[in-house]
């Protein structure tokens, strides 16, 4: 019977995986930056992979990881929201910044309590904040942590479905909550997260590992789905709007 360890560590698996994708990229988007440094949209780019990977870290336990992407996501923020300069330096550190959440990933992949050395990283990173003055530092401190929790409801409809779907299709309903449904006969599982780049990577991630996939973006919508449709799992920010 699946239980929550085992939940946990599918999600983990497929996390990795979704990890590793969206950081391809980040490298050579951080070089266009330094060759054009008045492109926000792709500073906003780079931002948003690291602020899901930040989230997505917490929720599925790799907190080391999801730590060190908040840092690197305040540093990201203060230079899309123009209170800090690109410099050769701060370039220097996006690409550091850049590879360390790559090898943290690859590490990750290969042994999941595994850490890595993040603090000449982070001494850099702070240090190119204080560059930027007190706006650039308050940027950075108002980055909320992102608080997370998987809870088995201990309803069980079946077992999970261990071979991958064919990409699952969405239904929306007429409160607006949409459910992601699978092929195969999946266990059930209700995301919650305010943040829809986050709430989007969760969704494809319990997607791909064969889940069926209720989503809301606040308790009321959560509510609503759990009136019409038993879940397995929960996985809620514990921060959220209207009612947590």
């Amino acid at each position: 019977m699946l239980n929550e360890e085992n939940f946990t560590s599918e999600l983990q698996s497929v996390f990795l995986t979704e990890a590793q994708e969206l950081l391809e990229d980040t490298e050579a988007a951080v070089l266009e930056v330094e060759q054009n440094p008045s492109d926000i949209a792709k500073i906003d780019k780079i931002f948003r992979v690291v602020h899901t990977i930040k989230g997505s870290a917490h929720v599925d336990g790799f907190s080391d990881l999801g730590a060190f992407a908040h840092s690197f996501e305040s540093l990201l923020g203060a230079l899309r929201d123009r209170v800090l300069a690109v410099t050769p330096d701060v370039v220097d550190v996006l690409l550091l910044g850049s590879d360390i959440l790559k090898k943290f990933v690859d590490v990750l992949r290969e042994d999941r309590s595994a850490t890595i050395d993040t603090s000449q990283a982070l001494v850099r990173i702070s240090a190119a904040l204080n560059k930027g003055g007190p706006e650039a530092k308050s940027v950075a401190a108002s980055k909320s942590e992102v608080t997370a929790k998987v809870v088995e409801t201990g309803v069980s409809p079946g077992p999970i479905a261990h071979q991958v779907p064919q990409k699952a299709s969405n239904t929306t309903s007429a409160s607006g909550v949409t459910a992601v449904h699978s092929k195969e006969r999946a266990r059930r599982v209700l995301v919650l997260d305010d943040d829809q780049d986050i709430l989007e990577m969760l969704v494809d991630i319990l997607d791909d590992a064969g889940y069926r996939v209720f989503k809301a973006q606040d308790g009321r919508e959560a509510l609503a789905v759990m009136k019409k449709e038993a879940v397995d799992f929960i996985m809620t920010d514990l921060k959220m709007p209207h009612m947590n």
